[in-house]
């Protein structure tokens, strides 16, 4: 699979993803320093994107992260993830760690 770069996209986000060594369940993602931006959304959000690009890598994954992003959802105009936590109502994680970040910020304790 190669993710193309949002800032170079003839050169794919990642170098190499290698299975660590010395250690089963471990894997190590490379990039180049000018696509750390890219890399770093991908790899927080790997499981999401998997799931809306190619789902049947998603048997790769433990339950345990699988679970763990079971609300995620993966926005490729944004190319990035957010976890609902409402359907309903539309609130997620992360506006809601920027709302509380930014309400300390004002009201600090």
């Amino acid at each position: 699979m190669s993710i193309k770069s949002a800032t170079y996209p003839n050169c794919p986000v990642f170098h190499t993803i290698d299975k660590s060594w010395r250690d089963d369940n471990g894997v190590t993602f490379t990039f180049a320093p000018e696509h750390e931006s890219d890399g770093r959304i991908y790899v927080d959000g790997l499981v999401p994107y998997i799931r809306a690009t190619a789902p049947a890598f998603l048997s790769q994954f433990t339950e345990e992260a699988r679970n763990c992003h079971k609300n995620s959802h993966w926005d490729p105009k944004l190319n990035r993830y957010s976890q609902l936590t409402n359907w309903a109502y539309g609130i997620t994680y992360t506006s809601m760690t920027n709302s509380i970040s930014q309400m300390s910020q004002l009201h600090p304790v």
